[in-house]
């Protein structure tokens, strides 16, 4: 009986030591996991539709697929991973200007935005900018990009690298490699 009461104690001593030692993880990789719990949002929201009102005027209406709240990562931000639908409003409440992306961040702390993707952006004369990445500085009042950008207006196509706009995009300047095409009427089309 001594003989099996030492094997028994023996195979609990064994088992003990793997779950023991099994169980362990090294600094290394419990900030690892830290890190990975980090990368996932706090929450994820489905079809927003957001408003924003200034001394009761509404300054603009936001439509979102998906956004997801990262507020705890070390730089604070909202993802827009499936895109934005932006519409601005001027001090009369009426729409001044769009702005439509394929993927949207809003950096919290900055006070910015970057959208990427098939970015578009329409003023109420109808000129359309088209872009691959543009920055909006709430801040500044300032829409921005450093790369290739295309603006269309009713008689004009210009093309350029990088450009700079007031937010509601009526004022603009391209930065450089201009190009453009004049639309030429034909007599006959007046």
């Amino acid at each position: 009986m001594k003989g099996i009461f030492c094997k028994v104690v023996v195979a609990l001593c064994a088992i003990a030591t793997f779950f023991f030692t099994g169980c362990t993880n090294s600094a290394e990789e419990i900030s690892k996991l830290s890190a990975d719990e980090a990368l996932k949002p706090l929450n994820v929201q489905y079809d927003v539709a957001y408003n924003y009102s200034d001394s009761a005027r509404q300054r603009l209406a936001l439509l979102a697929p998906i956004v997801s709240d990262f507020s705890h990562a070390d730089e604070p931000y909202y993802e827009f991973s499936e895109g934005i639908d932006v519409t601005f409003f001027d001090t009369f409440g009426e729409p001044e200007s769009y702005l439509k992306a394929d993927y949207a961040k809003q950096l919290i702390e900055k006070d910015m935005w970057e959208a990427r993707g098939d970015v578009v952006v329409r003023n109420k004369k109808g000129e359309q900018l088209n872009t691959e990445h543009l920055i909006w500085n709430v801040k500044e009042e300032k829409i921005t990009s450093d790369v290739f950008v295309k603006i269309t207006t009713a008689d004009e196509v210009i093309m350029g690298e990088g450009f700079e706009a007031d937010q509601n995009f009526t004022s603009y300047k391209l930065k450089g490699k201009v190009r453009g095409e004049l639309k030429i009427k034909d007599v006959g089309d007046e």
